[in-house]
């Protein structure tokens, strides 16, 4: 009966994904509950210990606890990867079943926010082009929780993961598939995260490039469709003309800047800025770094020192935010983690797709990581959790 309940909930967790913050904090807490009261610790327990992508996961989890030991200030946003750590668990209770139709919810609930997007816009196409529209969040009239900067990289994996079953399902799944991707892949450039177009322009061609198959018409298809919504989104889209032209003129202005570190008024040049400045001061602690949850307050007292006025909470990019916390030790063991996802994509060498899935996934996290602290933001965390409990599941595990 458990088992049952935990599909359902699993199917709305993955469906929650790109529309709630609350729902996504309500079905996480829910199915984690019902995995403990489902019992079978030791099977779980035994799960975990052969499963090396689950072990380097709880690793960083004994990582982050040890990190409160030597902080020096007041912690600020200590365990706010609570979804990340529960990934071992998750990944001893999610089978085929969930699987299946846990993708299928997901995948429908991201078609149905690009499609809602795209008609939004559609709506509004006389003023889509007008600053005014350029600084709007079409999340708002959307009444969704998930703004551009989670809503461009779920697109962006939402549209080459449905490329990839395109590919994978039966000629009644694939049409379905297609339509997915090509919503998604559309929905991406129409909304202003700068994220998303970079990440789709590396792993939507990553995945033809892999189902590449001399005379395959779906391939045919695929490439016609990938180059038509390319062609489209640079001719129609105001977001990424702004965003082009923006991010020309801040590195321009930033590089043609005598005094950068106060001279930090746009976009791009600020979070240059706090990842630099992050990385000067994270150089004091570079083996164990400031401990868990020490970024926002040691990052303000200790910026004065380097007589700049870029103050953040968020230095923008996981991998700094990584260092600055827990130093070359933290960086090691988020290594290890990748090391071991690619490690189990090698240990399936004889199914095409499957190493495929665990690939995409690999490099949409590794690249997403160097723009946000996406393991903070909740959609993306949540939808890391998602996929890795499906990806590297014990029940799977062979490494």
């Amino acid at each position: 009966m458990i088992k049952k309940y935990q599909e359902i909930i699993f199917i709305l967790l993955g469906f929650s994904i790109p529309i709630s913050t609350a729902a996504i904090s309500f079905f996480f807490i829910l199915f984690i509950l019902l995995s403990f009261l489902e019992g079978e610790i030791t099977r779980k327990i035994s799960f975990i210990k052969k499963n090396k992508v689950s072990l380097s996961i709880l690793a960083i989890f004994i990582l982050h606890l040890l990190g409160f030991l030597y902080l020096d200030v007041q912690p600020e946003n200590g365990l706010k990867s609570w979804m990340f750590f529960s990934v071992p668990l998750l990944a001893t209770v999610v089978d085929d079943r969930m699987q299946k139709y846990g993708t299928l919810s997901f995948l429908v609930g991201s078609s149905l926010i690009s499609l809602a997007t795209l008609f939004l816009l559609l709506n509004n196409f006389d003023i889509i082009t007008t600053q005014l529209y350029f600084d709007h969040n079409p999340s708002d009239e959307l009444y969704i929780s998930t703004g551009h900067i989670a809503l461009g990289p779920i697109f962006s994996f939402a549209a080459a993961y449905s490329l990839m079953l395109f590919f994978r399902g039966d000629q009644c799944y694939s049409k379905l598939f297609f339509l997915f991707f090509v919503v998604n892949f559309l929905a991406v450039f129409f909304i202003l995260g700068r994220t998303g177009y970079f990440i789709s322009l590396i792993i939507v061609p990553y995945i033809l490039v892999k189902l590449f198959k001399k005379g395959d018409i779906k391939f045919l298809i695929s490439v016609i469709f990938t180059g038509l919504i390319f062609i489209v989104s640079l001719n129609f889209s105001p977001f990424i003309k702004e965003r082009v032209k923006s991010f020309q003129e801040d590195t321009v202005s930033y590089l043609n800047s005598k005094n950068p570190l106060h001279e930090s008024d746009t976009s791009t040049s600020q979070r240059i800025n706090y990842a630099l400045n992050s990385m000067k001061i994270a150089l004091d602690s570079p083996i164990i770094g400031f401990g868990t949850g020490s970024f926002k307050n040691t990052f303000i007292d200790k910026l004065a020192e380097l007589k700049g006025d870029s103050i953040t909470d968020n230095p923008h990019n996981q991998y700094v935010l990584i260092f600055f916390q827990f130093g070359i030790v933290g960086i090691f063991f988020y290594l290890l983690m990748f090391f071991y996802m690619l490690k189990h994509s090698r240990n399936q060498s004889k199914k095409r797709f499957k190493v495929l899935e665990v690939n995409l996934f690999i490099l949409f996290f590794a690249l997403i990581f160097f723009f946000d602290t996406y393991l903070w933001e909740h959609h993306l965390q949540a939808l890391f959790a998602f996929f890795a409990a499906i990806f590297f599941r014990s029940n799977l595990s062979n490494d």
